[in-house]
């Protein structure tokens, strides 16, 4: 009897491959997802942090501009206001903007891509001066998808006619 030699796999051959396709394609897909929740991350705190520095900009500029006009400025429910006068000009967190207005007409604004919200603070110094602080709230969505709120601080005004950089 002559034995004849098939070419081919067999059905056990062909299931230990689909089944080790199966495990690396089942890694690279939870890699991939894990890589792209960090990126996400990483974009949101880099787009918080631009949001920090250009809006600490726009509103020390507006505080100088204000401070040129003898403007009183205030703390309250609606947010940073100067009255110059009888006018009273607030800075308002738009949908994607901030925005500053003048007296002259004209408004300070900048895009704002990751802050959701921004709070004002106020206390007085020893020296009576006024201290006022801009917390800017942002979320950061976690590798396990979930997110956590982080809040960066810096001050508009140490004192009046003076700014801090």
């Amino acid at each position: 009897m002559k034995r004849t030699h098939r070419a081919g796999v067999s059905i056990a051959e062909m299931c230990i491959v689909l089944a080790l396709l199966a495990i690396v394609g089942t890694l690279v897909v939870s890699f991939s997802a894990m890589v792209s929740a960090r990126a996400s991350a990483a974009t949101t705190r880099l787009n918080a942090a631009d949001d920090l520095k250009v809006s600490q900009v726009v509103l020390e500029n507006w505080v100088d501009k204000m401070t040129a006009l003898d403007a009183q400025f205030t703390v309250g429910e609606t947010g940073l206001s100067a009255t110059v006068g009888t006018e009273t000009y607030t800075v308002s967190l738009l949908p994607d903007t901030l925005r500053a207005p003048l007296p002259d007409g004209h408004t300070l604004t900048c895009p704002i891509s990751a802050a959701e919200t921004f709070r004002f603070d106020q206390m007085t110094r020893a020296d009576g001066n006024p201290l006022i602080f801009c917390t800017l709230t942002y979320t950061v969505k976690s590798s396990n998808g979930a997110g956590y709120t982080v809040e960066e601080t810096f001050t508009v005004l140490s004192r009046v006619g003076e700014t801090l950089s």
